[in-house]
């Protein structure tokens, strides 16, 4: 692989991820999306409010109805009823978020910091139609742009979101990194147009 094919970050380097090195094509390009927080934002089912009185606050995106994502650098993913992801490149949106819900003061809703444990990988390009099936069931696989939704992607878990009709994130657990980029790499290179 060549380091143009892949963009990495040291905390990725470091896990051994760049040497797996898949090549991205002239229909899909492959990138590790770095720097990247992530905070999980929890709340009781009546306590919704809560967070949106905190994420208004702090002009952050306001929270997504079921299988949505809103804003753009910070993301707010729906997650489930009472849990939103949020994505963002900015320390000091993450942090301002993690200290308005404090997990250890605040039992409606709390803010939990993961950026260690999650991975955002991109897909884009034209290629990614013919991708996206080899590695999601044909109805999980996020059809507009400002949807999301969870899936199994090779038995682990992970968030499709669609940014717009050619690029996607997938967002999975660190710890599935290796796993997850040898099924991308194979869905890209089995999709590459031949010769």
């Amino acid at each position: 692989m060549k380091a143009e094919d892949l963009s990495v970050s040291s905390r990725v380097q470091l896990s051994g991820v760049a040497q797996l090195q898949p090549r991205a094509t002239d229909n899909c390009q492959i990138s590790i999306v770095e720097p990247q927080r992530v905070v999980s934002i929890r709340h009781l089912p009546d306590r919704e409010n809560a967070v949106r009185k905190v994420l208004a606050h702090e002009n952050a995106p306001q929270v997504p109805t079921a299988g949505q994502f809103e804003g753009n650098d910070p993301f707010l993913l729906w997650r489930s009823p009472t849990e939103y992801l949020l994505i963002t490149s900015s320390d000091k949106v993450a942090d301002d978020c993690l200290a308005a819900l404090p997990a250890a003061q605040n039992v409606l809703a709390y803010a939990v910091d993961l950026s260690a444990g999650y991975l955002v990988v991109e897909l884009q390009g034209k290629g990614i139609a013919d991708v996206l099936p080899r590695l999601l069931d044909a109805s999980a696989i996020p059809q507009k742009p400002g949807r999301c939704t969870r899936a199994r992607l090779a038995e682990i878990a992970v968030i499709a979101v669609r940014l717009a009709d050619d690029r996607v994130w997938l967002v999975a657990d660190q710890a599935n990194d290796r796993y997850l980029l040898h099924w991308v790499s194979y869905a890209v290179q089995a999709t590459a147009p031949r010769p």
